[in-house]
């Protein structure tokens, strides 16, 4: 995705408040971005995704966005139709006014005290114009949310992550490739003893055939 369709696609954000550095996040995908920010654990992995995306919201220091992280993280593991009321209810807030952002000019201003829910009433719809990162990655999660999955593999760093197709179990080739190959190495152990014997007999009625010959 080039950064220029990627402006376009979402006009109030990349105009009116986003730096290179949140373009760059955009140009990375939605839904990779997604991933990037639910998996954050640590201070130290903030202060990298800052230094590298910039801000999710203007103001939150680092332990604002492990709170993103951690809402995100509740909102993917939800399954039941209660917690996913709970977690709608907790995410539209994500996109309520926040008049208590620093601001440097009128036109950030209005972007950030406005909601990000907008109204058109010449379409009648209700429509979310994202302000910032966090909005955006919001909006991806819910229109994410029955591609949402966890990687198969143990111990994988990075769990959380949006699937591509449905049979998708790793979130990555890193994590899929081990996992592929201790499956087949164990398939073969179990199967091991029984294809050598099919090969034996094989190659015995090679030799008896030969014999006859």
């Amino acid at each position: 995705m080039s950064l220029q369709k990627t402006v376009c696609e979402m006009p109030v954000l990349a105009s009116a408040i986003v730096d290179k550095k949140n373009i760059y996040a955009m140009s990375m995908g939605p839904e990779w971005m997604l991933g990037a920010v639910t998996n954050l654990r640590a201070e130290t992995e903030v202060r990298k995704f800052r230094e590298k995306y910039g801000e999710l919201r203007r103001g939150f220091d680092d332990s604002e966005y492990l709170d993103a992280a951690r809402l995100f993280r509740a909102a993917w593991d939800a399954t039941t139709p209660k917690e996913k009321q709970e977690m709608s209810e907790v995410l539209s807030n994500v996109f309520n006014p926040t008049p208590t952002v620093p601001t440097r000019s009128r036109m950030e201003q209005w972007v950030y005290v406005r909601p990000a829910v907008v109204a058109d009433l010449t379409s009648g719809r209700l429509t979310i114009q994202p302000r910032d990162l966090f909005d955006w990655l919001a909006q991806v999660l819910i229109q994410s949310r029955n591609r949402l999955a966890h990687c198969d593999r143990k111990g994988c760093e990075t769990p959380y992550f949006v699937k591509h197709h449905g049979k998708q179990k790793y979130c990555s080739q890193r994590c899929g490739n081990p996992s592929r190959a201790e499956g087949k190495a164990k398939w073969w152990k179990k199967h091991k003893a029984e294809i050598n014997r099919r090969r034996r007999m094989k190659r015995g009625r090679r030799a008896h055939t030969n014999v006859r010959r």
